[in-house]
């Protein structure tokens, strides 16, 4: 049996990656502005990160993880390689 820090390292798909982490990538600071040294507003340097990235908003994260056509980057089970369910550790 698995303990329960062990089996939360494996999720099995991507809606339940989503839900599970959707509230804390909304709620992040990597899309936050910061003040210059003359009060302009300007990006944080993880929102530069992501605009470098193309990810504009926390919704282009999730399609670029789930939805994108040139490939997700999160396979469900029966597509994915490493992590499973009886083997959550590399």
């Amino acid at each position: 049996m698995f303990s329960t820090q062990t089996t939360m390292r494996f999720i099995a798909s991507a809606a339940d990656f989503k839900k599970q982490f959707q509230d804390a990538i909304a709620n992040s600071n990597y899309w936050a502005m910061t003040k210059d040294a003359d009060g302009n507003p300007s990006p944080s340097p993880q929102y530069i990160q992501m605009l470098t990235r193309s990810i504009l908003f926390p919704e282009g994260l999730w399609f670029d993880i789930i939805d994108s056509p040139a490939g997700a980057l999160f396979s469900d089970r029966g597509h994915a390689r490493g992590l499973t369910q009886h083997s959550p550790i590399w």
